[in-house]
């Protein structure tokens, strides 16, 4: 949305196509058309920042293709072409010589036992079923993972009317000199703003009496049917499990997120260079400060090439846009010169702050040791960690894994198992491989829409046209 605002105000158009019903993406979901908000002025701070950057887009004169999922993408002769599939059944091609991939990122969840019981779900999944849907995802909701957005998700989801229960935090409270960098870092990073509203969401929690429990991981889920008890433990500074301090409480939803992962599928479809940031997620596409890929044309910005979170990408989005307007030609380049410098500026300054984030909540190694053998870790192919760590024994690479054992090979395409199934294949003596190989399509798609793909009738960008991919 922010870089098709800066290229409208270029003056170029844009082709914009985003997989939701409505913009607005995962911070700024917005409810669905037939819902109506009594009082707008009750749904805080961030919705409104969400209507502002919308606004932006819709004012920018894009050709908005909301609810429309791209599952292919090209590179061309003349630059890119990407398919995508509408949620009416029906589906568009795109040609453009620039594209912009703003694919964003997804929850990371750890396996354990249990974690495949109904109740289980993402921190996001939850979120989505409360600020889009109305629903509360359980009567006792348990949130458990580590990351600045635990708190935020807990005090989110209790203002919204959902009961929750406890939060269990692994990270360990930081100590003063800890809580004095990562302050510091917040001003000096122009994120001031955003360490207040962190303080306010542990005074919200300590009000309401949800307890904050640092130091504390998900152990177990227990339940037939369905998610009946969560079993709690402490975890000492490298998240591995202090043995005899387990505890049960009574739940029938938890909520996790240890993290998340970049959006990768579509830049490694274009083969551009990738490097191993572990902060940022893992693999991500090498950049330059204007968010170029090493595919002349191909920019990145945002969570789907490094986890930032929301303030960074919104500037990244603004510094490639109008990195492909100049790219393009269009519009008064000094100014763009300089409104792009000023932009970079201030993201440079935020990922300071982010760093010092990333020193508080960084994720131990002792996550690694709580799944047992049995324990599924493709959620999608019911595939075992066992079953992994036998065929990792047998073959001599993490893809031959995959194939052996169908483990990423489901409708998430191993984005929830990825990390894990390499993990235990390298453990095993399997060569380490950096990422899993992508395929197509790298969303689920109906044979349908990938028949009409190779028919003639195709809608194109019109030449210097950049195409946004959201």
């Amino acid at each position: 949305m922010a870089a098709a605002a800066e290229l409208g105000r270029a003056g170029l158009a844009v082709s914009l196509i985003d997989e939701r019903p409505l913009l607005g993406g995962q911070v700024y979901r917005r409810p669905p058309s037939e819902f109506s908000i009594a009082d707008p002025s009750r749904q805080g701070k961030h919705f409104h920042d969400g209507a502002r950057l919308i606004a932006e887009a819709q004012t920018s004169g894009a050709q908005l293709l909301s609810g429309h999922t791209a599952w292919g993408i090209w590179r061309q002769d003349d630059g890119f072409r990407v398919a995508a599939s509408g949620s009416d059944g029906g589906g568009v091609s795109l040609v453009a010589p620039q594209l912009i991939v703003a694919a964003g990122g997804y929850d990371r969840p750890y396996p354990f036992p249990g974690w495949t019981l109904p109740g289980v779900m993402t921190a996001g999944g939850a979120q989505q079923l409360a600020k889009a849907q109305r629903i509360a995802p359980g009567q006792r909701v348990v949130i458990a993972g580590s990351g600045p957005l635990i708190p935020f998700f807990a005090v989110e989801l209790h203002k919204l009317g959902v009961n929750v229960v406890a939060v269990a935090e692994a990270s360990r409270r930081p100590g003063p000199v800890a809580a004095a960098r990562f302050a510091w870092g917040g001003l000096t990073g122009g994120a001031h703003r955003l360490v207040l509203e962190g303080a306010g969401y542990l005074a919200y929690l300590r009000r309401h009496g949800i307890p904050m429990m640092w130091g504390t991981a998900i152990a177990e889920a227990r339940g037939e049917d369905c998610v009946r008890e969560v079993v709690l433990r402490k975890v000492d500074g490298d998240w591995n499990a202090i043995a005899g301090t387990e505890q049960s409480i009574e739940a029938d939803c938890v909520c996790v997120n240890y993290g998340f992962k970049p959006s990768v599928e579509a830049a490694a479809l274009l083969e551009c260079d990738f490097e191993m940031n572990n902060q940022l997620g893992g693999m991500i596409p090498v950049r330059t400060s204007e968010t170029e890929t090493t595919v002349p044309g191909l920019f990145c910005p945002g969570d789907g090439a490094g986890i930032g979170g929301s303030v960074l990408a919104q500037l990244e989005g603004r510094i490639a846009g109008l990195a492909a307007a100049m790219r393009a030609g269009a519009g008064d380049k000094s100014r763009l010169a300089a409104a792009q410098k000023s932009f970079q500026k201030k993201a440079r300054r935020f990922r300071r702050f982010k760093r010092a984030l990333d020193n508080l909540y960084r994720v131990g190694p002792g996550i690694r040791q709580w799944w047992t053998p049995e324990t599924i870790l493709c959620r999608c192919e019911e595939v075992t960690f066992r079953e992994v760590g036998e065929a990792a024994r047998e073959v001599r690479d993490v893809n031959l894994v995959k194939v052996t054992t169908r483990a990423g090979m489901g409708r998430c395409q191993g984005r929830y198992c990825h990390e894990s199934l390499s993990g235990v294949a390298a453990a095993a003596g399997a060569c380490e491989t950096s990422r899993l190989t992508p395929r197509l399509p790298i969303k689920p798609v109906s044979l349908g829409t990938i028949a009409d793909e190779a028919a003639p009738a195709r809608r194109n960008v019109p030449h210097g046209k950049p195409a946004v991919l959201s």
